[in-house]
């Protein structure tokens, strides 16, 4: 199967899920359907794309902490 087949079809799986989300509002079904499309998204990109490891939830925190503070730094 080609690449194109393959976008083909994952469009066209895509279109079937937001049909069936949008048109019937069945909440719990609608965001059971949305962590799986979510879940399935990400194994997809694991696998397929060379993707950089997130940083740890302190790193990343600190992280913020040293921007907000060059921000909200009073300019002399």
């Amino acid at each position: 199967m080609s690449y194109r087949e393959n976008n083909n079809q994952l469009f066209i799986f895509l279109r079937f899920l937001e049909e069936l989300i949008t048109s019937y509002k069945m909440g719990l079904v609608s965001h059971v359907v949305t962590l799986g499309l979510g879940v399935y998204t990400g194994i997809y990109l694991s696998q397929n794309y060379d993707i950089a490891k997130v940083d740890e939830p302190q790193v990343v925190i600190d992280k913020v902490k040293n921007y907000l503070e060059t921000i909200l730094k009073p300019k002399p």
